[in-house]
């Protein structure tokens, strides 16, 4: 009894700092609070954040406000510098890793029930009283790419939305398919760099050319690898994988940027002699902040499935995106190798099977008869292929095309993967799928 009531004055009290912050917040910024539409309090984590908080604006415009909660620690420290003259409020949370979460999500809740229990709020906006809510932002935005770019009607476009979360949720997902409409067509937000950030792009730039100097060649390209390794069967192998394909692209003269999980790019780079692959240390950049610039400063990005897959779409940068689990979450501007399903004897699933019972799915499948399908990492000689005949495109300048004869042989034209654009398959998947 002691320990629930406790806890229940820690809830309180922290409730009441939640509060009282928030008045100090709308009191900073009152004239802008006075003259907004909307209110977004965004709790999600980066990849989410950045497309949630986009879909908003998109939405509500220059006079709606978004708060988003994090860490200092997190990339969101430097979003408001990529919103510019959008209106973004961070609130700073301590840089507390254990249950951060639960954390972002209680506090995300406060300010929200703060705000629209505020008298100040009434008092001097009261159409702005209640918080939107993300999920339906996120929707709107996903009606309006419907509407403006694939003449859906609008009664239509509401069933659309309807009808793509169920595939999600048949396919055993719980993400929020309007969020995989939006990523998979062009970013609705106008990218407006702050002068701070154009005055650390620059900076960004200065310190690349420096490196260039060790090539013998004045046709020196920059590319941005993503890497991410974890448990998830939605990850890739992180720096092991990419070793070979680093160097080929030394042969080529790219320097590489590496972003994500960069723990051991130091180590394998000493160990396997790799050249010209740098990370934020060598640039004595914040590693967040380094995230973000090398990919706006990139020729164009490649490697693992992450949350980090929102910058290339944000800056609209060509984009390899290699061993994505789930085939139909295709990416604007982007080219894909997703991951080959086998069964328990390595047997490939047919390609039926793949535009069908796998193509939102991104967990394991068992079924009828007993057989376990699951997505395999695809071999680095493909990898390495691939990103070869991806380089023809960077070198040649051609546009990325919408390839979707294959899926619409098996869905039907309402299905989610026919409203993308700019996006394609390697040509080598459907080899290797054979």
């Amino acid at each position: 009894m002691l320990n629930f009531k406790l806890k229940n004055l820690f809830l309180f009290s922290f409730y009441i700092l939640v509060k009282i912050s928030v008045n100090v917040i709308i009191l900073v910024h009152i004239k802008k609070f006075r003259e907004s539409n909307k209110i977004l309090v965004n709790l999600g984590s980066f990849g989410h954040s950045i497309l949630d908080t986009t879909a908003f604006f998109s939405v509500y415009g220059l006079k709606s406000i978004c708060i988003s909660v994090g860490s200092s620690y997190d990339r969101n420290k430097y979003f408001k510098e990529l919103y510019k003259p959008n209106i973004l409020i961070h609130y700073w949370l301590p840089r507390i890793k254990s249950h951060k979460v639960n954390l972002r999500v209680t506090t995300s809740l406060n300010i929200i029930k703060s705000i629209e229990k505020s008298l100040l709020i009434r008092a001097i906006n009261s159409k702005i009283r209640f918080c939107c809510n993300q999920f339906d932002a996120v929707d709107q935005a996903a009606k309006q790419v419907l509407i403006n770019d694939y003449a859906v009607p609008e009664n239509k476009a509401h069933n659309l939305i309807k009808k793509f979360k169920d595939e999600f949720t048949n396919s055993g997902n719980i993400n929020n398919s309007s969020l995989q409409l939006l990523v998979s067509n062009k970013n609705r937000q106008i990218v407006n760099l702050s002068p701070r950030m154009c005055r650390l792009s620059s900076k960004f730039n200065k310190t690349t050319s420096r490196l260039r100097a060790v090539y013998k060649t004045d046709k020196i390209n920059v590319c941005t690898l993503i890497l991410r390794k974890s448990e998830k069967s939605w990850s890739g192998l992180g720096i092991d994988s990419y070793i070979n394909i680093i160097k080929y692209l030394n042969e080529k003269n790219y320097i590489v940027h590496a972003i994500g999980d960069v723990k051991k790019v130091n180590f394998i780079k000493k160990e396997f002699n790799l050249m010209n692959v740098y990370t934020h240390t060598d640039y004595g950049i914040n590693e967040k902040l380094f995230q973000i610039l090398s990919v706006l400063n990139a020729d164009f990005c490649f490697g693992d499935p992450s949350g980090a897959q929102t910058l290339p779409h944000f800056f609209d940068k060509k984009n390899l995106i290699i061993n994505a689990i789930s085939i139909g979450q295709v990416h604007y501007n982007s080219v894909l190798l997703p991951k080959i399903w086998c069964d328990q004897d390595g047997s490939k699933a047919s390609v039926e099977l793949h535009f069908t019972d796998f193509l939102f799915r991104q967990s394991p499948l068992k079924l009828p008869n007993n057989i376990i399908f699951q997505p395999n990492i695809n071999s680095e000689e493909l990898v390495l292929a691939t990103l070869n005949l991806f380089l023809i495109t960077i070198r040649e300048n051609t546009e990325i095309q919408s390839s979707n004869l294959i899926w619409k042989k098996f869905t039907d034209f309402d299905c989610l993967i026919n409203f993308a654009s700019k996006t394609d398959y390697s040509p080598l998947y459907f080899s290797a799928l054979k």
